[in-house]
């Protein structure tokens, strides 16, 4: 089962949790059932349907912002990367 890790900046909109292993076959299918499970994150990660462009996506250290059809092996783990704004 894949393995989603929240940065800390998210994981007060999912119970504090950091990591959470959920059944999903693609990218996109694991972003939709953390947002199910936890619907805080739904605006965070989301603009409408799409992913908001401060947030990024890693599966086992690779870049897949733009492949959220990828599917995902059992053992990925897939990492939310968020932006920090300051100044």
């Amino acid at each position: 089962m894949p393995t989603i890790e929240l940065p800390a900046a998210l994981r007060g909109h999912a119970g504090g949790k950091a990591k959470l292993s959920l059944e999903a076959k693609t990218v996109h299918g694991a972003l939709l059932t953390l947002t199910k499970l936890h619907p805080a994150l739904a605006t965070v990660l989301f603009n409408g349907a799409e992913l908001k462009r401060t947030i990024g996506i890693f599966v086992d250290d690779e870049d897949v912002r733009t492949e959220l059809d990828r599917e995902l092996k059992p053992n990925d783990v897939v990492v939310l990367i968020a932006a920090m704004a300051g100044g």
